[in-house]
């Protein structure tokens, strides 16, 4: 007997979901699938898409505004490392004066 999968991808199971749709709607009252509450499902498939529509171009969103936050960190940082060196020249071993720009330091 031949094994029918089901797709585990939200993009996979709607698009199937469609194309169940669309058939079934192509072979009228004939269809198979129709003791199911299509038009409930139609709706809530096109309301799935547009919500996996959304979250797919948010995330694309937050992937570039995490790109961009990444590149302007590089500079911080190394004005955080160049702050805490000319501390330490400035305080000598008095490194808890460090503490007084918001480094932790550990004794």
């Amino acid at each position: 007997m031949s094994k029918i999968k089901i797709p585990r991808k939200t993009n996979d199971l709607l698009r199937l979901a469609d194309q169940i749709y669309t058939k079934h709607t192509e072979l009228g009252a004939n269809s198979p699938v129709d003791s199911l509450d299509w038009a409930n499902l139609a709706t809530k498939i096109t309301q799935a898409q547009e919500k996996h529509d959304q979250a797919e171009q948010m995330r694309k969103s937050a992937e570039n505004l995490r790109e961009e936050r990444d590149n302007l960190m590089a500079d911080i940082i190394i004005g955080v490392r160049k702050s805490r060196d000319l501390l330490k020249v400035k305080y000598g071993n008095d490194t808890r004066q460090l503490g007084e720009f918001g480094f932790i330091v550990d004794d």
